[in-house]
């Protein structure tokens, strides 16, 4: 026997996925301005938001519009939240960033000003701060062990060639830790 919802009907559950309710333009727009006021959000989130109302495109576009006008939705304002957050305290290389706002819809413009906000000195020392993590206990003269460290930096998105000096920066100070040039026994 199949289990079914309070009314007695198997496909109560499907229903619920997306409300049916009618609700006006105006009670949409103030219900999405109270969960933009919240957090910030990009258009699509919100296009999505409407969308689990059950609000049809043109209405989700007089919606969108009066939000947009309000300043209730930047995508700019968004991009450079998300990449701040997921940078500082997700610990985000920007190619990850890059890659999770543009599937967000945000436009190339807005993605390149949010990374472009990321200290450069900050964002290599987090690298540095990572691959140290990751490194510890690893071999980094062993090619299988130091490719481990170099696939888990990239996949916390960060860029080929920063993760390759970062992780021969690494060696150079364990081999300088093993083998430090002091000037007396030079003599």
């Amino acid at each position: 026997m199949t289990s079914t919802a309070h009314n007695g009907s198997p496909w109560q559950n499907d229903r619920m996925m997306i409300k049916k309710r009618r609700i006006s333009i105006q009670t949409a727009v103030m219900q999405m301005a109270g969960v933009c006021a919240r957090s910030e959000h990009c258009e699509s989130e919100i296009r999505e938001k409407l969308r689990q109302l059950g609000l049809g495109s043109l209405n989700s576009d007089e919606v969108m519009r009066q939000l947009v006008e309000d300043d209730f939705v930047n995508n700019a304002r968004y991009a450079k939240a998300f990449a701040n957050d997921k940078f500082r305290l997700g610990q985000w290389g920007r190619v990850k960033i890059q890659a999770a706002l543009a599937a967000k819809g945000v436009s190339e413009n807005d993605i390149k000003a949010a990374l472009s906000e990321i200290d450069e000195t900050e964002y290599r020392e987090t690298l540095a701060r990572l691959a140290r993590t990751q490194a510890e206990g690893v071999d980094l003269e062993i090619y299988r062990d130091r490719a481990k460290v170099i696939r888990h930096l990239l996949s916390r998105g960060f860029e080929s060639t920063l993760v390759i000096e970062a992780i021969a920066e690494l060696r150079r100070e364990r081999a300088d830790a093993m083998y430090p040039e002091d000037e007396d026994d030079l003599l």
